[in-house]
């Protein structure tokens, strides 16, 4: 294991494999994380014999400080020869795509955001100047991205349409309603996450994505959460009921409560 760069704003280390293959894994941290060794997919690289770098970001800098360029002169050299892929989740899914192009990699992409983006500063509890170049301003890669989200998300929804769709209109666009913004939390608990991640590096393959949504908690949830922004709180009130007896979580309970108001309020 190696850290071949180690700045104030971000930290990159690089872990060989321990076999010889002809691929390499890039990933990067989501929220919240930090300058680590390890972080978002490192486990998943390691464990299936992938070479693999891992690009952390000082905590809360959204990326801002690792420019194209100086990501390009740290990388560049282990991606030759490589069948290269750079994979992450929210912000790691935003830096996956943005920076794919300096090193013409297959960005994986899920539920791509990044919050210091004016569009979207206001998630933010201490705002952080935006530093990167438009999408359609920088190098890109041949390869179109892989992006897997919830079109129901709707600040995940606007920045694919109207940030990331403009620089690369061919991406692959991988729909899983009612995922809600971890989609790939939602695909490993159910069982499906390491096959898809593995079927695009080893076999260039986009799979279908299939579980079982009636019995998932966050798909319930979610699919009451659409109803509710419809005013259709009486149809909702079921599903968050079966995610309630599926897994206690605070969002549903908040939500049936808030609901239950509602109509008895009428």
């Amino acid at each position: 294991v190696k850290t071949i760069a180690d700045e104030e704003g971000y930290m990159i280390t690089f872990h060989p494999s321990k076999k010889e293959t002809n691929k390499l894994l890039i990933t990067f941290g989501g929220l919240p994380s930090a300058k680590t060794s390890k972080g978002f997919g490192s486990d998943f690289a390691i464990n299936n014999d992938y070479h693999h770098i891992f690009v952390a970001q000082a905590a809360n800098s959204q990326y801002q400080k690792l420019s194209l360029e100086d990501f390009r002169e740290v990388v560049w050299p282990m991606c030759i020869g490589m069948d290269v892929y750079t994979y992450g989740s929210s912000l790691g899914g935003y830096c996956a795509i943005y920076y794919s192009g300096v090193i013409n990699a297959q960005a994986i992409s899920a539920a791509p955001k990044n919050s210091a983006h004016p569009t979207l500063k206001y998630n933010l509890k201490e705002p952080v100047e935006f530093l990167h170049k438009n999408m359609l301003d920088i190098p890109k890669s041949d390869k179109m991205p892989i992006i897997i989200y919830d079109p129901h998300q709707r600040e995940e929804n606007n920045f694919i349409s109207n940030l990331i769709l403009p620089a690369y209109p061919k991406s692959s666009l991988i729909k899983v309603p009612y995922s809600g913004h971890l989609v790939l939390q939602v695909m490993k608990n159910h069982g499906v996450l390491k096959d898809f991640i593995n079927n695009v590096v080893e076999h260039n393959r986009v799979i279908d994505i299939n579980y079982d949504t009636k019995n998932c908690y966050i798909w319930n949830y979610e699919y009451a959460r659409v109803l509710a922004r419809s005013e259709k709180n009486n149809e909702a009130i079921p599903y968050l009921e079966k995610s309630l007896a599926l897994y206690k979580s605070k969002m549903a309970e908040n939500l049936l409560k808030k609901l239950k108001d509602k109509i008895n309020l009428k």
